[in-house]
């Protein structure tokens, strides 16, 4: 059994998948700035729910980022936390990678796109080929306000301008140009198929040995952290 942990932005959850990969607990719950106090007890009680215990598990899958500064921090110390205390084996996947997932069995080229904040957006590109996912372009930032034109001249002058394209993410529907729209494939995503993805393809890396090193894996931040004045 694997336990998959996700606290990339405020619609967190966690997933439990065995080694048929089936889903056997998802919880998923809404945090708004602070993960901490959700994340233990919710790990806890998916345990108690499935009458399972930490020795039980045979790895950890964590989303490593982007997303929330906070989040992906507290996320990836438990993850941590639970591998040393256990002897588990930890693996890690990206948000782009987890977003991308969803169209694995698609020809085109895949662009998840992760929302940072009201200005900001992080995607890459992806297409998949015998069931391997290939990063075609490597994730970066971009403002929502130039992503349109970026994205398009991108795939204009690369060798695959004759692809279909899908532009995927969680509530990108509504941040995505309506000009895009009318050239690209705009798919919605939800935090559920994000947990479940997270728990699958942490499984299949497990299975293939793809372990990360707890002692070195950072959050995926991509940016510096807002620090803002705490509220009084």
């Amino acid at each position: 059994m694997l336990l998959a942990i996700d606290t990339s932005n405020k619609n967190s959850g966690i997933a439990l998948i065995d080694k048929e990969t089936t889903i056997v607990e998802l919880i998923e719950w809404n945090t708004t700035y602070n993960h901490t106090p959700d994340l233990l007890p919710n790990i806890h009680k998916i345990l108690s729910n499935s009458k399972l215990t930490f020795e039980d598990l045979q790895g950890i899958s964590i989303n490593i980022g982007p997303g929330q500064f906070s989040g992906l921090r507290v996320g990836l110390t438990t993850a941590k936390t639970i591998s040393w205390s256990y002897n588990l084996p930890l693996v890690s996947s990206t948000s782009l990678e987890i977003e991308a997932y969803n169209h694995r069995v698609s020809k085109s080229i895949i662009c998840p796109v992760i929302i940072l904040n009201k200005l900001q957006i992080a995607w890459s590109m992806y297409n998949f080929h015998h069931d391997t996912m290939h990063e075609l372009y490597e994730t970066h930032i971009d403002n929502i306000d130039t992503f349109s034109n970026n994205i398009e001249s991108i795939i204009d002058q690369s060798k695959f301008n004759d692809k279909d394209v899908i532009i995927c993410g969680e509530s990108i529907d509504g941040v995505i140009s309506s000009s895009i729209n009318n050239k690209y494939k705009v798919i919605d995503s939800s935090s559920t198929e994000r947990i479940i993805n997270l728990a699958t393809i942490g499984l299949n890396k497990l299975n293939n040995n793809e372990i990360a090193d707890a002692t070195v894996i950072e959050p995926f931040y991509l940016k510096p952290p807002t620090i803002t004045k705490p509220k009084k």
